[in-house]
Order: C-alpha cells, then sequence, then structure tokens
C-alpha cells in the first residue's frame, strides 16, 4: 500500500492534485462486498489516510462497462472475459441477494486458479 500511495508524492509531500491509488476488484469477490475482509481493510486504511480521497476502488465490471463503449479496445474486453470470466456489470452479474449487489448464491462464472484468487486480494 505504502508504495502505491507513494505515487502522489512530490518532492517529499503528498501532491492531491497528482492523482491517485485505485484499487481494482472483482464485483464476484464476496471479500469486497460490505463487512468482507478486503471491504473493512479498506475502509480502515481510508479512516487513517490524512488524505483518504487518494485510495479509491473500482470493480473490473465498471472498467469494463466503460472500456466496452470504446469500439476499438473490445479486444481487451474480450480478454478479460476469456481469461478471468469478467464481464460488464449489466450482463455478468446476477440480481442483488440478500440486499448486496452482485452476491451470487452459487461462485463465480468459471473455475478460477490460485493465482487468479490471489490477484483478488
Amino acid at each position: 500500500m505504502r508504495s502505491v500511495l507513494a505515487a502522489t508524492v512530490c518532492q517529499d509531500r503528498v501532491e492531491t492534485a497528482s492523482g491517485h491509488a485505485l484499487i481494482i476488484y472483482d464485483e464476484r469477490n464476496p471479500a469486497f462486498w460490505p463487512g468482507g475482509d478486503a471491504r473493512s481493510a479498506y475502509d480502515a486504511v481510508c479512516a487513517a489516510l490524512r488524505h483518504p480521497g487518494l485510495l479509491r476502488t473500482v470493480s473490473w465490471q465498471r472498467v469494463i462497462d466503460q472500456v466496452s463503449a470504446a469500439g476499438d479496445l473490445r479486444w481487451l474486453v474480450d480478454g478479460l472475459e476469456a481469461k478471468y470470466g469478467l464481464t460488464n456489470s449489466a450482463t455478468g452479474l446476477p440480481e442483488t441477494v440478500g440486499g448486496v449487489p452482485g452476491r451470487q448464491l452459487a461462485g463465480p462464472a468459471k473455475p478460477r486458479d490460485r493465482d487468479d484468487r490471489l490477484r483478488d486480494r
């Protein structure tokens, strides 16, 4: 985390206008759902930051929503779906279950290996 946030340091000062750190997560990962371990850790880190707006999250599904609008990036969308089973929010996630958006009763759309799980953390 320290290395990622260092991207906003310029001449030993935090420059809040120079950027922010972005954590990209998979909406299907229950660790990022409200109350999940990853979400709780993110909330705790943000609460401890002097400039909490420098750390943000976005889901792969939202990134895919935006990238899908650019026709020349279809190869990227197709690659993310083929390799990780990622699709945009509108097509890749079931209806809300138990009040948690994107929560699934079953596992993800395709089996994931150890490396996939580590990348989601």
